[in-house]
């Protein structure tokens, strides 16, 4: 799956660069994991890692790594898409006031703000690349329905993870989203 993963992005980062005006593609790509672990193992997806699967599996000949090479690419696990990630990642939350997603107050941010705080140092990309691995973790369903055999936890992931890249989407335009799945 991983390697699936690496020719996607190969081939639209390459295309791209071969031609920047063509829309089909582009160089921005968003990588969404689901969990720690797993954002930790798709690192291989980065050109510049030393391990990378381009060159590990000769997915990309080395005369077109520099190409690659020109994409912006962020991995992150869907808990970044809580819009209170950034205040756990920066510890603005005492120790015990952590809460299972998103069932604090609703503070609602802009969706341009919202964006910046995800998206980091690739905040002004737009028509991003995403790449949902472990996509069944992700469901277009409101928080509060309610079906039978499905924990209400698993209900509130999905709906947080889809929802923030409708936001994203509404905010940066995503040009195609690619769910994976073993």
């Amino acid at each position: 799956k991983t390697i699936v993963m690496a020719q996607l992005i190969a081939w639209h980062v390459l295309n791209k660069v071969a031609n920047n005006k063509d829309a089909r593609f582009s160089k921005n790509i968003l990588i969404v994991a689901p969990g720690l672990t797993v954002k930790n193992r798709l690192a291989v997806l980065n050109p510049s890692d030393p391990n990378n699967y381009y060159e590990e599996f000769n997915v990309v000949p080395s005369g077109l790594m520099d190409g690659l090479r020109q994409g912006k690419m962020k991995i992150i696990n869907w808990h970044m898409l809580s819009w209170d990630s950034q205040a756990k990642l920066d510890n603005k939350i005492e120790k015990g006031q952590l809460r299972t997603v998103d069932k604090r107050k609703k503070t609602e941010i802009s969706d341009e703000a919202y964006v910046r705080e995800i998206l980091g140092d690739m905040a002004s990309a737009s028509n991003l690349i995403v790449i949902n691995d472990e996509a069944h973790h992700a469901w277009r369903i409101p928080a509060e329905s309610k079906i039978k055999g499905i924990k209400k936890e698993d209900i509130e992931e999905s709906t947080v993870w889809v929802g923030g890249l409708d936001r994203i989407h509404r905010s940066r335009g995503i040009l195609r989203c690619f769910d994976l799945s073993a």
